[in-house]
């Protein structure tokens, strides 16, 4: 089944683009432009996404995806920032035009890969100056290791000063009172460094996850031209027309802390209808039974 999917919108004309506007400096490949797609998945929740090509060896985007989500005392709550390109910017403040929600007052980085919070200095200055910014738990203890690879401490020591930060609750199944006990949270620490956390947006019914599930459709994988190799590699993944879960074996080897997040995000099948994965196709309906079906292959190791 393809994955329930609204048009995007606010996108401009090529040829009325003011210069740069789509480029910014940042190490998260494509370093040339990064196009910014706005899509509005339901009443409070959009999505921002820009292209993401961390394979060496094709030019087929993976995609990285920010989401925005209007809360009810007035703020909007932002995960997994992005490169703030004027475009990216010019959405933004188009969300908090729509949903009335003046300005983004939670920045969430949700893993400690660094797609997910390299931006998020930058998107703290130029997107959401005065917000509360929210990492992994032992995030800033780690001196920047993620995966057993180190990255720039520079990079690290800059978000620590970029806003006043909190860790994201270490407990499965936590709702932050910052964020109305509208979201609540599960949690994935496993070995070598690997810190997630997936949400489910309550009010929307709308769970979304970074590395630990995401798909591809075919029809994405057919728009985009995807070569025989992309294809092969998604299906080795597991990711291929379904929603999988590319880091079974990390989520296997956390044991009783890596249960305790399936078991956690699993848990909310029944009052999840949308999944958005911070990576590749989104959004897919059926999102909670997905989600389940994908974690629990992961616990098994399959």
């Amino acid at each position: 089944m393809r994955p329930a999917r609204p048009p995007p919108r606010g996108a401009r004309a090529a040829a009325t683009l003011p210069p740069g506007f789509r480029t910014y400096p940042s190490p998260l490949p494509p370093t040339a432009e990064r196009p910014t797609t706005l899509t509005r998945y339901s009443d409070r929740v959009w999505g921002l996404t820009q292209p993401f090509t961390p394979a060496p060896w094709t030019r087929f985007s993976a995609e990285n995806r920010s989401v925005l989500f209007a809360l009810a005392d007035g703020g909007l709550w932002l995960v997994n920032p992005l490169p703030p390109t004027d475009e990216l910017v010019e959405h933004v403040a188009s969300v908090a035009a729509e949903s009335g929600n003046s300005r983004v007052t939670h920045v969430v980085v949700p893993s400690t890969s660094p797609e997910h919070w390299a931006s998020a200095p930058d998107v703290l200055s130029r997107v959401a100056p005065g917000a509360r910014l929210w990492v992994p738990p032992g995030f800033f203890g780690r001196g920047g290791r993620v995966g057993g690879r180190f990255i720039a401490r520079q990079a690290v020591d800059a978000l620590a000063l970029a806003a006043p930060w909190t860790e994201l609750p270490a407990a499965q199944g936590a709702a932050p009172d910052a964020w109305g006990g509208e979201i609540t949270t599960a949690m994935l620490r496993a070995p070598g460094g690997l810190t997630e956390c997936a949400f489910r947006l309550t009010p929307a019914r709308t769970a979304v996850t970074a590395d630990a599930a995401f798909g591809l459709a075919a029809a994405d994988a057919d728009a985009a031209g995807a070569s025989w190799l992309d294809r092969t590699s998604s299906r080795l993944a597991g990711v291929y027309g379904r929603v999988g879960s590319p880091l079974a074996p990390v989520i296997w080897a956390a044991g009783a802390a890596g249960a305790a997040f399936a078991d956690e995000a699993a848990s909310w099948a029944p009052d999840v209808d949308t999944l958005i994965p911070m990576h590749l196709s989104a959004p897919w309906d059926e999102g909670g039974r997905r989600l389940a079906a994908a974690l629990g292959r992961g616990r098994r190791g399959e």
